[in-house]
């Protein structure tokens, strides 16, 4: 569930690799472990796993396979991946879920009078109906249609297979045993199914001292979570990975576990309009959400975006302060 303009309240650390961030999620568990209530006994991160295979297993036929793959290359660094997956029931009050469902209903629609009309035109060739001067002409409108309706059936599938994480569940213990701990001591998991969304379940982990950071390009884990909430936004290109949070000085004390040869290369651009940072109560992190524009209420307050929204905070903290 991404928040609109979301990434505008986003600080970003750049130009990493698996490796970089490997790293730091030691680093952070070094300094987590020492805290009261820490559930982990090794550096662990959670993955989005519905997120994720709609990123690097789009058009894959074997969907499970790629994903736990993904996850395994993780579990190389020497950290603990838990790959978390939604549940079968989807919330009533997403309206893009809804909205996802009625697109891709009408994309079925146009797919089949596609073809439709693409089997009017090969009965019509077959049984001489049409013109010698028009064959080619419709021969090309054939083609055409039943590539159309092709990409439209298709696209109107949904993506997410009904066995999804049970065919994950099997490929990583059957297929290439990623549960025994390797040569660096990581492993990847159980496959964790939430109830509904893999975003709540994620987000309890890491309030629970669960998890140091997650495998997420949703804008809403770190602006739910809170400003200690660490998202590996861009997780596909080895060289060019990123970290995304609502806090600049959580970034920076992250930086400090980089090895010395990524201090140079790592960029931390700041957020252009980082309305979160600072605000430290969860309910008041998601009504923000909600008037930006999120899942739950697509069109957001009609002209608030993230600039208009701290126009109008600033101005009730300066009427607070009088």
């Amino acid at each position: 569930m991404g928040a609109s303009n979301g990434a505008d309240t986003l600080y970003h650390l750049k130009d990493l690799t698996r490796a970089d961030i490997a790293a730091i999620v030691r680093g952070l568990y070094g300094e987590m472990k020492e805290l009261p209530g820490c559930n982990m006994s090794m550096p662990t991160i959670d993955g989005d796993s519905n997120n994720i295979c709609l990123t690097i297993a789009r058009k894959s036929d074997t969907k499970s396979a790629s994903v736990a793959s993904f996850f395994n290359d993780w579990a190389h660094c020497g950290i603990k991946v838990v790959p978390v997956v939604d549940g079968d029931v989807r919330p009533v009050c997403k309206q893009a879920t809804i909205e996802r469902k009625g697109k891709r209903e009408m994309v079925r629609i146009e797919g089949f009078t596609d073809m439709k009309d693409a089997n009017k035109i090969k009965s019509d060739i077959a049984q001489g109906l049409v013109p010698s001067d028009q064959l080619n002409e419709k021969n090309k409108m054939l083609s055409k249609l039943e590539k159309s309706s092709r990409n439209k059936l298709s696209a109107s599938k949904d993506l997410m297979p009904i066995d999804f994480a049970e065919a994950l569940e099997d490929m990583l213990v059957n297929d290439i045993n990623a549960r025994i701990p390797n040569d660096s001591g990581g492993f990847v998991s159980s496959v964790l199914k939430a109830k509904f969304q893999a975003d709540a379940v994620i987000i309890q982990r890491y309030l629970n001292m669960e998890i140091v950071m997650a495998l997420t390009r949703d804008s809403d884990m770190p602006i739910i979570a809170g400003d200690g909430f660490l998202a590996v936004k861009e997780y596909t290109k080895s060289e060019n990975m990123t970290i995304v949070c609502t806090c600049k000085a959580t970034l920076e004390r992250a930086m400090k576990y980089l090895p010395e040869e990524s201090n140079d290369k790592v960029q931390l651009v700041d957020a252009k309009c980082p309305i979160f940072e600072g605000v430290k109560s969860r309910q008041l992190r998601a009504l923000m959400m909600v008037a930006m524009g999120c899942d739950v209420y697509k069109p957001g307050i009609v002209g608030v975006g993230p600039v208009t929204l701290k126009k109008q905070m600033d101005k009730v903290k300066e009427g607070m302060s009088e």
